[in-house]
């Protein structure tokens, strides 16, 4: 009687364990952030950061996450390390789970966060226009490549690359080192896609971004979120927010006020793959296996108990591997986000005079209706002779100060 009882507290305890997670939400920083309170943010998630263990399962996000508002900063040395380490994390868990080394009972929210293909495009994408801000135009080009793979691959159709804006970058890259056949290439696929896709194709102005000294690439509103659904919750779909801004007015040296065209749509991004829609992504299936597999396991070493003639012993731990498997299917699905990403993204080049320049962006809602405090004006931007300067610009209120980053 006394085996059996500790059998019976032993799976309670088991069974709180695997339902209990750090759920800690990053809420706080994710307020701070979008009401423009950058600074705060980034206090915050510095100190979630380091409290986040390196081989903890949300390690990979907390780095996105500081990645985010370090780019808000200007801060790109502390971006480009945060989005380094995340994307390394990403690529050894996604390792491990092709080679199927994973616990045999966890969940996929249990597991190392690896995000869904269009957080790990926006990470490359990320990595590129920081290098290439920096002018490292080869590490930028791998980058922005690595980008397109990440959004095809896995993909058990056929491969049709959709972002326009990484075959711009490709294009700009690849001009920048002198390979111009190569370079019109690129500038060229970007256009197909962008018709494919209902942007006007001269967003992609092969004759100025072959040769552009000041481009401006601009982040307005906040990305999708991830909603679960189905009978036990299993699935995860993508959901559009609510978009506050959803136009960018640019004028350089005080003259003609022209608009950043738009070259994509995270919403839209975030539920396709591979230039097909997806629905959502089904992650009950693999755990109930596992969790099946778990119970078989436990039923054979009930059947030897039953043999020693302990038949309640033999009940009661079947009965706890069936339980944990119910369990395991109901908590799987994975919801966790990189809140930080925009709604869209928008791009313009310029071929100016070499020099200094003054930019000055103004946003607009929904209604039409200026919003002046996500006003950003930068008073000396250099365009160089030879080289390029490109403004990475996120729309937060209250920035009207900032020289942007």
């Amino acid at each position: 009687m006394r085996r059996s009882t500790a059998i019976f507290a032993a799976a309670a305890v088991w069974m709180s364990a695997m339902s209990a997670g750090c759920g800690n939400s990053a809420s706080r920083v994710v307020r701070a952030y979008y009401s423009g309170n950058v600074e705060s943010a980034a206090g915050i998630q510095s100190s979630r950061l380091a409290d986040t263990p390196e081989r903890h399962r949300n390690r990979a996000l907390e780095e996105l996450r500081m990645a985010s508002v370090a780019m808000a900063l200007g801060d790109r040395p502390t971006a480009l390390s945060s989005l380094s380490a995340a994307v390394s994390r990403i690529e050894e868990a996604r390792g491990r789970e092709d080679r199927a080394e994973r616990p045999l009972y966890s969940s996929s929210a249990s597991r190392p966060f690896i995000g869904h293909p269009y957080e790990r495009v926006m990470a490359r994408l990320y990595l590129g226009s920081l290098r290439y801000a920096d002018g490292d135009y080869a590490g930028a080009l791998e980058e922005f490549r690595r980008a397109v793979e990440a959004d095809i691959e896995g993909v058990s159709w056929e491969r049709v690359p959709d972002w326009p804006i990484l075959r711009l970058m490709e294009g700009k890259c690849l001009a920048h080192l002198g390979r111009k056949d190569a370079a019109r290439a690129a500038f060229e696929e970007a256009e197909r896609i962008c018709a494919k896709r209902g942007f006007p194709k001269e967003v992609v102005d092969q004759a100025v971004n072959m040769r552009a000294n000041l481009s401006v690439l601009v982040e307005m509103g906040r990305g999708p979120a991830k909603t679960r659904w189905g009978e036990y919750g299993e699935i995860v779909s993508v959901e559009p927010l609510p978009r506050n801004i959803v136009r960018c007015m640019v004028s350089i040296d005080g003259g003609q006020w022209r608009q950043v065209p738009l070259l994509e749509d995270l919403d839209y991004q975030a539920s396709t793959h591979g230039g097909r829609r997806v629905e959502g992504v089904v992650y009950g299936r693999p755990v109930a296996a596992d969790a099946l597999a778990a119970a078989g396991f436990a039923s054979l070493l009930g059947s030897a108990f039953a043999w020693r003639r302990d038949p309640a012993l033999a009940l009661a731990i079947s009965g706890i591997a069936l339980l944990g498997a119910a369990s395991a299917v109901d908590a799987d699905s994975d919801t966790r986000t990189w809140e930080m990403l925009p709604a869209a993204i928008a791009y313009i080049g310029f071929d100016l005079a070499p020099g200094l320049h003054s930019v000055r962006l103004e946003f607009y809602g929904p209604d039409g209706s200026r919003r002046p405090e996500y006003g950003v004006a930068f008073d000396a931007v250099e365009a160089p002779e030879r080289d390029e300067t490109m403004l990475l610009v996120r729309a937060l209120p209250g920035r009207a100060a900032s020289k942007g980053r």
